[in-house]
């Protein structure tokens, strides 16, 4: 079984929201530590979803930055994928039309609406708040609710568990 998630970039000053989905453990235990942990940083987070539909969202986005040497990562593919490298239909299998979709003029509640438009089988949205820093601050839904709550994801400390807060997102969160 999978969980199915779609990760978001959504910037609320110019409203513009970068998403794309993945097949893979896309519940807060597993999605919520990897993005919390290493895409929390806002090119970073960009970067991941601007390769597109993924498998499975991993510590690396690609082999070179898992210190895979050039030999090593040619051998990177779907089927052959290296140990914590992410997978993306389209880099890692050739598939077409698998690219991130790119929303304008959005919010929260229309990016919910727009993916469970556009995806109806995922369980949860990752909505990511870049922050003045150039840091994310990820929250998360799930899609069975109709009117969403947003739930923010954090550390404990530096190294800790992850904790889902008490905290609920604002409906329009503020501009950097």
């Amino acid at each position: 079984m999978s969980t199915r998630s779609v990760k978001v970039i959504f910037d609320p000053e110019t409203r513009e929201a970068i998403m794309s989905y993945t097949h893979f453990d896309g519940y807060p235990a597993y999605m919520g530590q990897m993005l919390t942990r290493y895409y929390n940083d806002e090119e970073r987070a960009r970067r991941l979803i601007s390769l597109g539909e993924a498998s499975s969202v991993k510590r690396y986005i690609d082999p070179e930055e898992a210190g895979y040497s050039e030999e090593e990562a040619k051998t990177h593919s779907f089927d052959t994928p290296l140990k914590d490298v992410s997978i993306f239909y389209g880099r890692d299998r050739g598939e077409e039309g698998v690219e991130a979709f790119i929303g304008r003029n959005a919010d929260p509640l229309s990016i919910f609406v727009s993916v469970k438009d556009k995806y109806p089988w995922v369980e949860y949205i990752w909505l990511g708040i870049p922050t003045k820093k150039g840091k994310v601050v990820w929250y998360y839904t799930n899609t069975y609710d109709e009117n969403p709550h947003w739930w923010r994801m954090s550390k404990k400390d530096g190294s800790g568990p992850l904790k889902k807060e008490v905290k609920e997102m604002p409906p329009n969160p503020p501009a950097r």
